[in-house]
């Protein structure tokens, strides 16, 4: 095992496969001593079935391990989105007042619009009618 398993390099503890259900039941019956000196030298014995189901395990590990490492990056992310939806709040209220109080002027602005057009209605009209009073002066003065 010193030669497989290096501090900082490698893991902690090694796998040796016994390609036989059958042979690995015996090994394990009947050689105990070889079981014991594995476990003491931080190597796992294991068959067809525990070397899959390690496998599966160590899967798991690593994928967890990732999950972990984005989780920081998305939560981080999380943090910027509810910081921009905290300004454009902000925003959408400053914008809601701006509304609010163009509002409060905008009957004063109809009102004097209405008047204005009244106004010039009302001088269009008299124009109107002191052209339809003057022109029959104008073609008879020919």
């Amino acid at each position: 095992s010193g030669k497989y398993l290096i501090p900082g390099e490698t893991q902690d503890i090694a796998i040796i496969f016994v390609p036989s259900e059958s042979i690995y039941a015996d090994l394990m019956e009947h050689f105990d001593d070889i079981v014991q000196k594995a476990h003491k030298a931080r190597v796992l014995v294991v068959s067809p079935s525990l070397l899959s189901m390690a496998i599966q395990v160590m899967q798991a590990i690593v994928r967890d391990s990732k999950m972990r490492e984005a989780a920081h990056l998305i939560q981080d992310e999380v943090r910027k989105l509810l910081d921009d939806v905290g300004r454009l709040r902000d925003r959408v209220m400053k914008l809601e007042t701006h509304f609010r109080q163009a509002n409060v002027g905008r009957p004063l602005l109809r009102n004097r619009r209405r008047r204005h057009q009244d106004w010039n209605q009302s001088k269009g009209a008299r124009a109107e009618n002191h052209w339809q009073a003057t022109l029959p002066i104008l073609f008879l003065a020919r």
